[in-house]
């Protein structure tokens, strides 16, 4: 299990330095620019651990990306949402895809058209980008404290293959029967099994 947080300051992520931006002079140095914060994501997608996202203050731009890419959000209140890369002039590509996975491209599309707009905390968690949503950083902690230690406990088999069925939910509980659980050679109802 990995918990990703930022300790330093009271913003939890704010995306790429906007001076970096700025410094970017041609296509070449776009897509490698860009490219290196989609290949983080895909970095968390395809890690083998569960990665809990603690995020304690507000989330702007490819942070947002971040968050959507983690397994599991427990956020503060105040940990509003923006997604402003159309205000500066660039679209939101690269995290789109983690976005629309984890909230759904309603939500992610009303994010990104009014890039000018703060969403409130509670808004992002009844739109899926976060699982829980707390009112003080006692009870964030707490939250925290249970969470990863229940996790750690928990056996290791069970987690990359949950990781691999983010977004097939049906399946889940059939992929996890077919890797874990032997199959009774004599069982009347094998041919049942094999067409999984």
């Amino acid at each position: 299990m990995i918990l990703l947080r930022s300790v330093q300051h009271d913003v939890f992520c704010s995306g790429a330095y906007f001076n970096e931006l700025l410094e970017i002079k041609d296509q070449k140095a776009a897509q490698t620019f860009f490219m290196g914060f989609a290949e983080v994501i895909k970095s968390m997608r395809k890690c083998a651990k569960l990665i809990v996202a603690r995020v304690h203050g507000k989330v702007v731009g490819g942070g947002l990306g971040l968050v959507a890419a983690a397994d599991y959000a427990i956020a503060l209140e105040g940990a509003d949402v923006r997604l402003s890369e159309l205000s500066i002039g660039i679209g939101p590509y690269v995290i789109a895809p983690a976005m629309v996975r984890k909230m759904g491209l309603s939500s992610f599309s009303q994010l990104a058209i009014d890039a000018h707009l703060w969403r409130n905390s509670d808004w992002a968690r009844r739109k899926g980008l976060y699982a829980e949503l707390h009112p003080n950083k006692a009870s964030l902690e707490e939250s925290i404290e249970r969470l990863t230690t229940s996790l750690s406990k928990i056996l290791r088999r069970p987690t990359p293959i949950l990781k691999r069925c983010s977004g097939k939910t049906p399946q889940i509980g059939i992929i996890y029967y077919r890797s874990v659980l032997p199959r009774p050679e004599n069982c009347s109802c094998n041919n049942r099994h094999n067409s999984f």
